[in-house]
């Protein structure tokens, strides 16, 4: 876990799930490819604990089932790495 101040990075989805200060952001950025629990498994988890949360998917994997899940599932946008020069306009608009 890695703190900060308005930024909160954790090693792995568990942490991030089982860290209570979540409730008090206004937005996750979250990868696909974690280890152990994909991003999509803790992306259901969270919207179903903090249905509110704005989750923005960061990945490399531009697969339209995967892109196609993660809005399913609740994420609030999908952005590939490669435009992540984009990155602040996607939050803004978020």
């Amino acid at each position: 876990l890695v703190d900060f101040g308005d930024i909160v990075v954790w090693k792995s989805a568990e942490e991030c799930y089982s860290d209570d200060r979540v409730s008090e952001l206004k937005l996750v950025l979250l990868d696909i490819g974690l280890p152990h629990m994909n991003g999509i498994e803790l992306l259901k988890l969270l919207k179903s604990k903090y249905p509110e949360l704005k989750i923005l998917i960061i990945s490399g994997l531009n697969s339209d089932d995967t892109v196609f899940d993660a809005l399913k599932f609740g994420a609030n946008g999908y952005i590939w790495k490669s435009e992540t020069r984009n990155l602040k306009e996607c939050v803004e608009i978020i």
